[in-house]
């Protein structure tokens, strides 16, 4: 049995394409979905496709990696140790390359390996746990599984367009979709925080080498710095596996994958 979980809030124009898209896996499988008290009818049209798609609903209010967490254990008592789990983003159309490859790794997928979507055995998937946190919590799940000894395997980045549909058209509408007004830049606020402490970024160095890596431009700095300095007051958790942000943590240890495998 393959177990995909994922958590969703405010997305019905995409939910049932999304869903659609990744059940052509062939192979049985489940749905574990968390929605997040959507107002925009998203938890009523998830109702009506439990039936046709296997789907286990619950409502709880959280992060996205709570979310997640909470998803993938509504199926620990039913699984077992050679059951796989996979993590989904409800706003994206899975590609036919991305779900032949899932297909083909399905088949060879080693106990200690993690491939792509967090495609694991269940041992492996709930040896690592979803941390609550909205930004970046993939990054810092990736690097805690590195650094417990687990195999990451991930495609190479210039294939995403291969692999995935059209997510929302850019960061600021999904984040619209949680909040608006001065609610949705006291979120952003706590975001960037969240995503400072999932890539480890411990001093002014670690910051220096996300600023750069991702190319912020220079008039948003002090901003930057602002957070850095308030996440450090407040001693909020700081999710860090080496010297280098996990960014880098990860690119060095991982294994790319070449697309290519799939075609073999």
């Amino acid at each position: 049995m393959l177990y995909i979980y994922g958590t969703v809030y405010n997305n019905s124009n995409r939910i049932e394409k999304s869903i659609e898209s990744l059940n052509k896996i062939n192979m049985e499988k489940k749905f574990l979905i968390v929605d997040n008290y959507s107002n925009d009818g998203s938890y009523e049209i998830l109702c009506k496709l439990k039936e046709k798609f296997n789907i286990t609903i619950k409502r709880e209010k959280s992060t996205r990696g709570k979310g997640r967490q909470i998803a993938m254990e509504m199926a620990y008592d039913e699984s077992t140790d050679n059951d796989l789990f996979m993590m989904f983003d409800l706003d994206t159309i899975y590609l036919m390359d991305f779900l032949e490859l899932i297909e083909k790794y399905i088949k060879i997928l080693k106990k200690n390996e993690i491939f792509l979507n967090f495609l694991c055995y269940k041992k492996t998937n709930f040896a690592i746990p979803w941390e609550d946190l909205n930004g970046a919590e993939d990054f810092q799940r990736m690097a805690h599984s590195i650094s417990e000894g687990y195999k990451l395997l991930l495609e190479k980045p210039e294939y995403d367009k291969y692999l995935f549909g059209n997510e929302t058209t850019n960061y600021d509408d999904r984040e619209k979709r949680y909040a608006g007004g001065i609610a949705y830049y006291k979120r952003r606020f706590y975001q960037v925080t969240d995503i400072m402490r999932s890539l480890g970024i411990r001093n002014v160095n670690n910051l220096k080498q996300y600023l750069k890596d991702v190319r912020v431009r220079k008039r948003f700095y002090p901003y930057s710095l602002f957070i850095f300095t308030i996440m450090k007051i407040k001693r909020r958790k700081i999710y860090s596996y080496d010297n280098d942000i996990n960014l880098f943590y990860v690119r060095r240890n991982a294994e790319f994958i070449d697309l290519d495998f799939i075609r073999k």
